[in-house]
């Protein structure tokens, strides 16, 4: 597959926001959620977090990009073989415009909270970023 188009990212990334903010209210995982959404644009994901932390690219400092994946700690933390000291226990869909879209662990429906909110939650903590739609 070549490279995209910068506009084609953008619309994909778009895809992928709008479809997440569609699904507002309704039951879902946090990994479902993503695996959903990015479906919808044709990129096939497994509903594991551990494989969405090592997909695409990691995104340093704060160029975020919509669509981008935020990952943080969370009740159900897994971990990465050997590294039980870094766990990933959410995921989320960054939107472009300070909030994620994600499914509450507490609640299993899909919201949309600020960044801040997305990492006060249950005491969460950075846990990185990833990059699916190349830019």
């Amino acid at each position: 597959m070549g490279l995209l188009r910068e506009t084609d990212a953008d619309q994909r990334s778009a895809d992928v926001v709008r479809h997440a903010r569609s699904l507002a209210g309704t039951a879902s995982t946090a990994t479902g959620l993503v695996v959903a959404c990015f479906a919808d644009v044709g990129i096939a994901l497994q509903d594991d977090i551990l494989a969405m932390h090592l997909a695409g690219e990691a995104i340093l400092g704060s160029g975020l990009f919509p669509a981008d994946l935020l990952f943080r700690t969370g009740r159900h933390d897994a971990y990465h073989q050997g590294d039980r000291q870094h766990g990933v226990g959410h995921v989320g869909i960054y939107s472009g415009e300070g909030t994620v879209l994600h499914a509450s662990p507490s609640e299993e429906r899909v919201q949309e909270d600020t960044i801040d909110a997305f990492f006060d939650a249950e005491n969460g903590h950075y846990r990185g970023t990833r990059r699916l739609i190349a830019r």
